[in-house]
Formats: C-alpha cells, sequence, structure tokens
C-alpha cells in the first residue's frame, strides 16, 4: 500500500490535472438543465429567436466537455498506467534479485499472476479509484448547489 500511495504522490501533479478537468467536466454538465430551462422559458414568452443562441451554448458545452473529458482521461488515466510501470518494473527488478531456490519453491504461474492480474487491479484501482472519489465528490456539491440554486424549499422536499 506504501507503494502505490509514493507512486500517487509522486505523480500528484498529472492527478491534480485531471481531478480539475473532470471538475470542469462536471460543472459544465450541470449547466446543459439551466440551459434548456432558459430556452424552454424564453419559448414559452414567445422569444423563439433566442433559441439559435440557446443551441451554440449547448454545441459549444458538449465541444468542451469532449475535450476536458479528453483531458480527465489522458491525466487520471494515464497516471495510473504510469504507476502500473513502474511497479511492474520494481517487481522485475526484485524478482532478478531472488535467489534460484525461490524459484523451486514458487510456481511460476503464482508470479506470473502477481505480475499481470495484481498489478492490473492495482492500475484498475489507481484509475477508477481517483475517478470515483473525485466525481462523487463532485457531482454531489454541484447538484445541491444547484438544486437549492433554482428551489431550496424542493430541495429541502427531496431530501426528506
Amino acid at each position: 500500500m506504501r507503494a502505490i500511495l509514493e507512486e500517487l504522490w509522486k505523480r500528484r501533479w498529472r492527478l491534480l490535472l485531471g481531478v480539475i478537468a473532470l471538475f470542469l467536466v462536471d460543472g459544465l454538465q450541470l449547466l446543459v438543465p439551466l440551459i434548456v430551462r432558459n430556452a424552454v422559458n424564453d419559448l414559452v414568452a414567445g422569444k423563439g429567436a433566442l433559441l439559435t443562441r440557446y443551441a451554440l451554448y449547448l454545441v459549444a458545452m458538449a465541444i468542451l466537455v469532449f475535450l476536458f473529458r479528453f483531458g480527465w482521461r489522458y491525466f487520471i488515466f494515464g497516471t495510473s498506467r504510469l504507476i502500473e510501470q513502474d511497479l511492474r518494473n520494481r517487481l522485475y527488478a526484485h524478482l532478478l534479485r531472488l535467489p534460484q531456490s525461490y524459484y523451486l519453491e514458487h510456481p511460476t504461474g503464482e508470479l506470473m499472476a502477481h505480475a499481470t492480474n495484481d498489478l492490473e487491479a492495482i492500475r484498475f484501482a489507481c484509475g477508477q479509484g481517483v475517478l470515483m472519489a473525485s466525481d462523487a465528490l463532485f457531482i454531489v456539491s454541484f447538484s445541491l448547489v444547484a438544486m437549492v440554486g433554482i428551489s431550496p424549499w424542493l430541495t429541502l422536499y427531496a431530501f426528506i
């Protein structure tokens, strides 16, 4: 566990960039219902000429979401792959230092399982773990703020 935390700390700036990009994607996605609400309100009020502007807002937001989503995938998942690579290299270097007797006592399949399955699970945990923890924190926080902004009473009623 300590080795994984060291690797995460070593790459904290890459992870931070990924989390910031994820934060921006979440924020942009929460703006979509507000834009649609404004478009519907303007349409009902007879301001149909503004629909083109709202459509352009949505297209621009879709492009930004695409770019920032690429960013968080690159930084978060890329970092988890780098961690897997470093841990795999450390394991290989350790295996090279072991005496011959070690290999007589431990089956090759067991060693290969550690070198593949276990490290793949660590990569998955580092990438998906950071993603899910950050995303849950941001989306719940932003959703709550957006709900209160739309209707504090309805938000209170939703939690009762």
